[in-house]
């Protein structure tokens, strides 16, 4: 709406904007529709609101142009917002009565006219006549502009309508031709039917002495293969026979050479067995024998990873089913007085004797102290090379970490 809007005078009444004629009323339809959309929707009724969203071909007449004119007549936004556009687009003479507020000429010159006509008896009869007439007038209007309405309406359906029908048309055409075209090919088909038969029978021939081919090499495999996991079976069951057998002279060298060790400082086995081997450790490891254990020169060497309580208990466990297998007496000699586990001086874990050297006395001290102080054959299991030499003097059968771990299984 415009920024200094004038006061809007009192809306025209409802019948008067009904008479306003086709015309006219076309050209006032376009600025009320723009007064409508100057409107929020806060402002506005559903009436009106139903009338802002209609097409202009539906506000022309008829019930909607009826809705319309008794919006016009309510002093309301509707009519201020249209007389506002009406201010600023001045309507044609005959329509200026609607920005001034006045009555309509017609209306002024019905009393006039009145005055003038001839006086008689059956003047109010004329007058109701006339009356009846201009409301049939209007209302033929009225009508008019809906059958104008309805026509248009017609008319772009009917346009529609023929736009559909040319697009069938055209395609039933290409229908028509993908149909011709189909007829041909199955004619073509029929045609050449003999001869792609035969070149089909020949493509299976073909085929099946390809298949032929494939199933005697397949056969052919299959009997390699079946061959194949023969030998692989006697070669099995040969192995299995040679390791039963070797198994049997490894018993039998592992019994021998038991029952032929003298025992001694250092004790003497047979020329048999050779030194460092894992045969020396099973021979030397016999029923009663002291085996005196550098506890952790054996753990750090194989257990490097676990604590100094886990290493302990660990070369406990491994002692304890050395003793209770081969009946030897097992003891463990480790360096001071341990962490605050793993037992303590002179305990016994399961027929292991665990020790641990006084301050002042390294664990290489105490196993030489104790093959010295004794006359009993007496095995020494350690890698350092400097208590080796200080035992083997006196006497000490020596085995070295990994051959008793294997004989201790």
């Amino acid at each position: 709406m415009p920024a200094s809007e004038p006061t809007a005078p009192s809306p025209p009444a409802a019948a008067d904007l009904l008479a306003i004629p086709p015309d006219d009323w076309a050209w006032l339809l376009v600025r009320v529709r723009r007064g409508l959309h100057a409107l929020d929707d806060a402002a506005l009724d559903p009436t009106a609101q139903r009338l802002r969203a209609s097409p202009a071909s539906r506000l022309a007449g008829g019930r909607m142009r009826q809705a319309l004119a008794g919006v016009l007549a309510t002093d309301g936004p509707v009519w201020r917002s249209v007389h506002a556009v009406l201010v600023e687009d001045p309507p044609p003479a005959r329509l200026g009565w609607l920005v001034t507020g006045d009555r309509p000429v017609r209306a002024r010159r019905r009393p006039a006219a009145a005055a003038t006509a001839p006086r008689g008896d059956d003047q109010p009869g004329r007058a109701d006549e006339l009356r009846r007439a201009k409301e049939r007038a209007r209302s033929l209007r009225a009508e008019l502009d809906e059958l104008r309405r309805q026509l248009g309406g017609a008319e772009a359906r009917a346009e529609r309508l023929e736009e559909r029908v040319v697009a069938q048309g055209e395609e039933l055409s290409r229908e028509r031709e993908l149909v011709r075209e189909l007829r041909d090919e199955v004619a073509q088909l029929r045609d050449e039917q003999p001869r792609l038969v035969e070149r089909e029978r020949r493509r299976s021939e073909r085929r099946i002495a390809e298949l032929e081919a494939e199933l005697q090499d397949v056969r052919r495999r299959d009997e390699t293969r079946r061959e194949a996991r023969a030998r692989e079976e006697r070669a099995r069951e040969l192995a299995a026979q040679r390791a039963r057998e070797e198994a049997a002279t490894t018993e039998r060298r592992r019994r021998q050479p038991q029952a032929r060790v003298r025992p001694g400082r250092p004790t003497v086995l047979p020329r048999s067995i050779a030194p460092g081997t894992r045969e020396e450790a099973e021979a030397l490891l016999g029923p009663g024998r002291l085996v005196l254990v550098d506890g952790y020169n054996v753990t750090l060497s194989r257990k490097p990873q676990l604590s100094l309580e886990e290493q302990r208990e660990w070369l406990i466990r491994v002692l304890a089913g050395l003793a209770s297998r081969r009946r030897v007496r097992p003891q463990v000699v480790f360096d001071g007085r341990g962490d605050g586990g793993g037992g303590r001086p002179g305990d016994a874990a399961r027929g292991v004797s665990v020790v641990f050297s006084p301050s002042g006395v390294t664990a290489d001290d105490e196993i030489a102290l104790a093959v010295e102080a004794t006359d009993e054959p007496v095995v020494v299991v350690t890698d350092d090379r400097g208590l080796r030499d200080r035992v083997r003097p006196h006497g000490a059968d020596l085995l070295r970490a990994d051959q008793f771990l294997g004989a201790a299984g």
